[in-house]
């Protein structure tokens, strides 16, 4: 039994969280895991990632520091030294990167402790300087585990050797039910039914058509093609509205590009909600609007739970959505296109089902959770093995 130390930015079920949530769904019985949360309280619910009980420890808890990021950073960074100290892990795995970036500075001075980093999505771009920093720490992660061979240009920018990388497709959580499973299981009784749930916090009408994408609010995730999208379509349906779930720096400017269309008051920005992938499951679509993250936790929750998908199309997606057949793919950047199968899936409702069944049944075989599990317990055995006497990780890593 190994002991895995866990780091990621947030719990957010949609972002790192949700493979972090299948790994430790699957690892909990042969290791003994625990996760350490770097960028602090950014949900406000703070329970258990699954039904399996391990520890979690946050490591930014202090209200005080909230508006001062480099103090959170470094107080992280002292709060998971003291944690790598008292748990003793014989792996430290990081998930995205501001954890991977916390997780390689804090262990710089520990070589023997061997890092992991699944990157999923695309690397954000930073300042000269920081970068120069990135390359340091990056030289540091002793193997990186990445979705799609797309994520790895940008890193080999940094001098990362190209032995370092390992291609491991995100899997499809199998805790993700719709909402008609929901309802014969018994989890959509009374007010908490998740549409229900999803209706009344947004002040949504009962009726209405339900679009939800989940995005970081830059420009790069193009989240301004659906809100045109959402225009187009309310010249024929007035009760779709579109819900984005997200933070980042372009919310204000995504706001008043909403106030200027006619949709004004069906777009609505509901953050990082805990419920998240409930919400996910209780849409009527999932719209994909940019390629930065290959099959990333948004799109796999809402295929899981058999939502239709509509998503741009490109080699990032392509493993997972086969026009007509599993979802609908548009071209880069076409708003229209956005509007004009979710027009379908509107008239079609039967066809929308089938397709979404469709979609369900191809993920969940081509991407089972074991097949993501047993690639990255092989990684994690290449550091964890046995070592030969007099022989230390430094001398593991430089004979690499």
């Amino acid at each position: 039994m190994s002991r895995i130390l866990f780091v990621v930015d947030s719990l957010f079920p949609l972002a790192e969280a949700y493979a972090l949530d299948i790994l430790v769904q699957g690892l909990t019985a042969g290791h003994q895991c625990c996760v350490c949360v770097s960028g602090g309280a950014k949900i406000a619910d703070r329970s258990p990632l699954t039904s399996v009980d391990i520890p979690i420890h946050y490591l930014t808890a202090d209200a005080r520091l909230k508006h001062r990021p480099g103090a959170l950073r470094v107080q992280a960074s002292l709060r998971l030294r003291k944690r790598i100290q008292s748990f003793k892990p014989d792996v430290v795995h990081a998930l995205g990167q501001p954890a991977t970036q916390i997780a390689a500075a804090v262990l710089s001075r520990s070589p023997d402790i061997p890092l992991l980093s699944s990157i999923l999505s695309q690397w954000r771009p930073q300042t000269t300087v920081i970068e120069m920093l990135q390359r340091c720490l990056l030289q540091r992660v002793d193997q990186f585990i990445v979705p799609h061979e797309s994520l790895i240009p940008e890193l080999s920018a940094f001098d990362v050797p190209q032995d370092r990388f390992a291609i491991v497709a995100n899997a499809v959580n199998p805790g993700t039910n719709s909402n008609q499973d929901q309802e014969q299981v018994g989890f959509a009784q009374g007010p908490q039914k998740p549409r229900d749930l999803l209706v009344k916090t947004l002040g949504l009408p009962p009726s209405a058509f339900i679009a939800i994408t989940s995005a970081a609010l830059e420009p790069v995730t193009r989240l301004k093609d659906l809100i045109w999208a959402t225009d187009l379509l309310s010249c024929v349906r007035d009760d779709v509205h579109l819900v984005i779930l997200g933070q980042g720096s372009q919310h204000q400017r995504l706001l008043d590009f909403a106030a200027c269309t006619e949709a004004a008051d069906h777009i609505h920005f509901a953050g990082l909600p805990p419920s998240a992938k409930q919400w996910v499951a209780s849409a009527d679509v999932y719209w994909n609007s940019h390629l930065q993250s290959p099959m990333d936790g948004g799109l796999l929750t809402a295929v899981g739970a058999a939502v239709p998908i509509v998503s741009v199309y490109g080699p990032e997606t392509s493993p997972l959505i086969k026009h007509q057949e599993t979802g609908f793919a548009v071209n880069f950047g076409a708003r229209d296109e956005f509007a004009r199968w979710t027009k379908f899936l509107i008239e079609k409702p039967a066809a929308a089902r089938q397709l979404a069944q469709q979609g369900r049944h191809h993920a969940q075989t081509a991407f089972p959770p074991a097949t993501m599990i047993a690639a990255i317990e092989s990684a994690w055995a290449t550091w964890t093995q046995p070592l030969a006497p007099n022989h230390t990780r430094t001398k593991q890593k430089a004979a690499r």
